[in-house]
């Protein structure tokens, strides 16, 4: 009785590790499965129009897109900040458009980590400063 007594004890035992390793299998399928979606990209979020001089908080990667036009003998001076900290001081884009060039617009775009935030500014008020925010869908 000793050896069947050890032997159903020995299968117990097994069947526990085998579960056990089952269930390793299962979570590290889980963790490879949240890894790929976290870095797999479906294509862009929609357009969102945003304000000039406010900060944000990127709740997905993205790009701000910025386009400035110079008013009447106005030039205008654009610039895009980005980084962790919660006022952002890193200068990432910079736009400038003179009223003496005749050129238009112009324009930049600035990609922009999740979790960072990022705000833009202008030197001057008589001309138009267009920001837009555009998320990558996750």
């Amino acid at each position: 009785m000793g050896n069947l007594d050890e032997k159903q004890g020995g299968d117990k035992q097994w069947a526990f590790e085998i579960n056990n390793i089952t269930k390793a299998i299962r979570d590290l399928k889980q963790n490879i499965v949240d890894l790929a979606n976290r870095f797999y990209v479906t294509g862009f979020g929609d357009w969102a129009t945003k304000v000039v001089g406010t900060t944000y908080l990127a709740e997905t990667d993205g790009f701000v897109v910025v386009i400035v036009t110079h008013g009447i003998n106005v030039s205008i001076d654009c610039y895009g900040y980005t980084d962790s900290n919660s006022t952002p001081t890193t200068e990432r884009g910079y736009a400038s458009d003179f009223y003496s060039d005749n050129a238009g617009a112009r324009s930049f775009t600035m990609p922009v980590k999740r979790g960072d935030y990022w705000k833009t500014s202008q030197n001057e008020t008589g001309g138009t400063v267009v920001v837009y925010w555009i998320p990558l869908n996750r």
